[in-house]
């Protein structure tokens, strides 16, 4: 009584002191209350309900088990925790219980305390047991006829939807679901999927589970459509009066394809593939890349490209363009996402939260009205965080297209891991040349090496014969040479780092050493012939890249050397 101030406290303890009993105050055993006042069955009752245990306890945990996530409710115990407890079923107890606590916190009934007691709760129970009075003993309780024992202490406001539902809807189970939905809205721990919610409406121990799921898919579609109800990945929550208006302007506001398309950008290459350039494995090389979602470059332009296509292409669906597309070019890779009823819709829907959001946050003074907004918000940052994951499956799933034809990659859980592999094969297939490199992994030091080393310790005494890799640079810097081309480091990086060679900086540099040390070319910087200490320094350094010239070195014919040698000697 009085002021819960530590004083009081004490006072109160030192009145339960003085009794040796101590009565619970709390509601933890009133199932045990409902199951004698209300559940109490005579022997020929008791007789045929364990012989109904006996046919269906092997499939009950089954059929009425919620989905991993969110609180776990336990079940029968055995055969006379089935008996005491039939109609109802053990979770009912617990999860109504909580419900219309969590209900009374937000204020849903007409009086502060109401409805929230045992006392109340035997009312609601004996008021469902009367509503299947008659039927027969493969009947149990749904969790919607709950909300009949409470319709009369629940605010008339609260409840607008409801009466509303059931003057315009005329899918009685639709508006079952949504009594469930509303009995459970403030309880977070538990989930409303739609697993969830078909095992809450069980009424019969026969029922065909699969056609139930469907059905309760159709009834939560229908709600959905119609704004009764949001869904918030894939759980169903019931919209208040307020917050139906807060959905349905969230569901008015325009966005346009390139938001999407942004937002598709942000999710798949931002965020799962997470880079702009892919190692490829063989040798140890990062290769960029472009990236493209439905045919809109976002970057700047590369060599190789990779491409994603949305169920937002209006190219979506059609195999022949996926073809055609890639068709001719062996750059490009493109990722066809797999049918998702959930990802479009739930794209434009955060799109549209999103907006409206930052529109609304500050416009309004409403309490009520700012925090029904923030709590969009907050769902909308769950609803990112799923998109992500969901993209990230379909992307595993994805069909790979390569110069007009499937290219099987074989399915990931994780896209990142399909893109990188699939990436191996559109580097081959865009560099065949790149093989002419061998499975030698160029570094920097080597072409230090190259380039201080002996020629006899670099190419032994008999081997003057020049690698495939080789000969490709020294045939371009003669062919330019007969076109009065010059021919830089700058020019030899550009040729030989795009296909069909995709050669990377450090084996270019390498067999640009090899040339210089075989004599087969000069350098030259400002018309000044380099030695080997400069040579090597200018191709250890990128800003010299474009000013150092190379060029082939004069080939005397051999006859012509022997005769200048015999009349050398003759001479002298």
């Amino acid at each position: 009584m009085g002021d819960n101030s530590a004083v009081y406290t004490d006072d109160f303890s030192k009145i339960q002191g003085r009794f040796r009993i101590r009565i619970p105050l709390t509601s933890a055993n009133v199932d045990e209350v409902i199951e004698k006042r209300l559940l109490d069955k005579t022997e020929d009752a008791v007789t045929e309900l364990s012989k109904d245990w006996k046919e269906n306890h092997a499939n009950l945990s089954t059929i009425l088990s919620f989905s991993e996530s969110g609180v776990q409710f336990r079940h029968f115990a055995g055969e006379k925790d089935y008996v005491n407890k039939y109609p109802f079923i053990p979770y009912q107890f617990d999860l109504f219980q909580q419900s219309i606590k969590a209900l009374s916190n937000h204020n849903a009934f007409q009086g502060k305390h109401a409805s929230i007691g045992e006392r109340s709760m035997l009312g609601v129970f004996q008021e469902v047991l009367k509503s299947i009075d008659g039927e027969d003993t493969n009947t149990i309780v749904s969790f919607d006829k709950m909300f009949e024992g409470l319709r009369s202490t629940i605010r008339g406001e609260i409840q607008n939807s409801i009466m509303l539902a059931e003057r315009n809807i005329t899918d009685e189970l639709a508006i079952r679901v949504l009594k469930v939905l509303f009995l459970v809205k403030y309880y977070n721990n538990f989930k409303t999927s739609a697993r969830n919610i078909s095992v809450l409406m069980l009424s019969s121990l026969g029922t065909d589970l699969k056609k139930h799921e469907q059905d309760i898919q159709t009834a939560l579609n229908l709600l959905e459509n119609q704004t009764y109800i949001q869904r918030n990945g894939d759980a169903y929550v019931f919209l208040t009066d307020d917050e139906k208006d807060v959905e349905n302007e969230i569901k008015t506001t325009e966005i346009d394809n390139q938001q999407v398309t942004q937002f598709f950008n942000e999710i798949i290459f931002d965020s799962i593939i997470g880079d702009n350039r892919i190692r490829f494995m063989e040798n140890k090389q990062d290769y960029e890349f472009t990236k493209k979602i439905d045919g809109i470059s976002i970057n700047r332009d590369k060599e190789l490209i990779i491409e994603i296509l949305t169920p937002n292409s209006e190219n979506y669906g059609r195999e022949e363009f996926y073809k055609a597309h890639t068709m001719g070019y062996n750059t490009l890779m493109l990722f066809v996402l797999p049918e998702s009823e959930r990802l479009l819709q739930d794209v434009r829907l955060f799109l549209k939260t999103e907006k409206y959001y930052k529109q609304n946050i500050s416009a309004t003074n409403n309490a009520n009205l700012t925090r029904i907004i923030i709590e969009k918000q907050q769902q909308n940052v769950k609803r990112k965080r799923e998109l992500t994951t969901l993209s990230k499956q379909l992307l595993g799933q994805a069909v790979v297209y390569m110069n007009g034809s499937r290219h099987d990659v074989g399915n990931t859980a994780d896209g990142k891991t399909k893109v990188i592999n699939a990436f191996q094969d559109l580097v081959k297939l865009a560099y065949p040349n790149l093989r002419m490199l061998g499975n030698v992994l160029f570094i920097e030091d080597m072409v230090k090496e190259a380039m201080r080393s002996k020629q006899d310790d670099l190419f032994g005494s008999d081997d003057q014969t020049m690698s495939e890799a080789e000969s490709e640079v020294f045939n371009l810097i003669i062919r330019r040479k007969k076109q009065s081309e010059r021919t830089s480091i700058s020019d030899l990086r550009d040729h030989f780092s795009k296909k069909p060679y995709g050669w990377y900086l450090n084996a270019i540099l390498y067999m640009a050493a090899r040339l210089y040390k075989r004599g087969k070319i000069e350098a030259r910087q400002d018309s000044n012939l380099l030695s080997d200490e400069d040579f090597l320094g200018n191709l250890l350094n990128n800003r010299t890249f474009s000013n150092t010239l190379l060029e082939p070195q004069i080939d005397f014919d051999q006859r012509l050397v022997k005769r200048l040698k015999d009349v050398y000697q003759d001479f002298f």
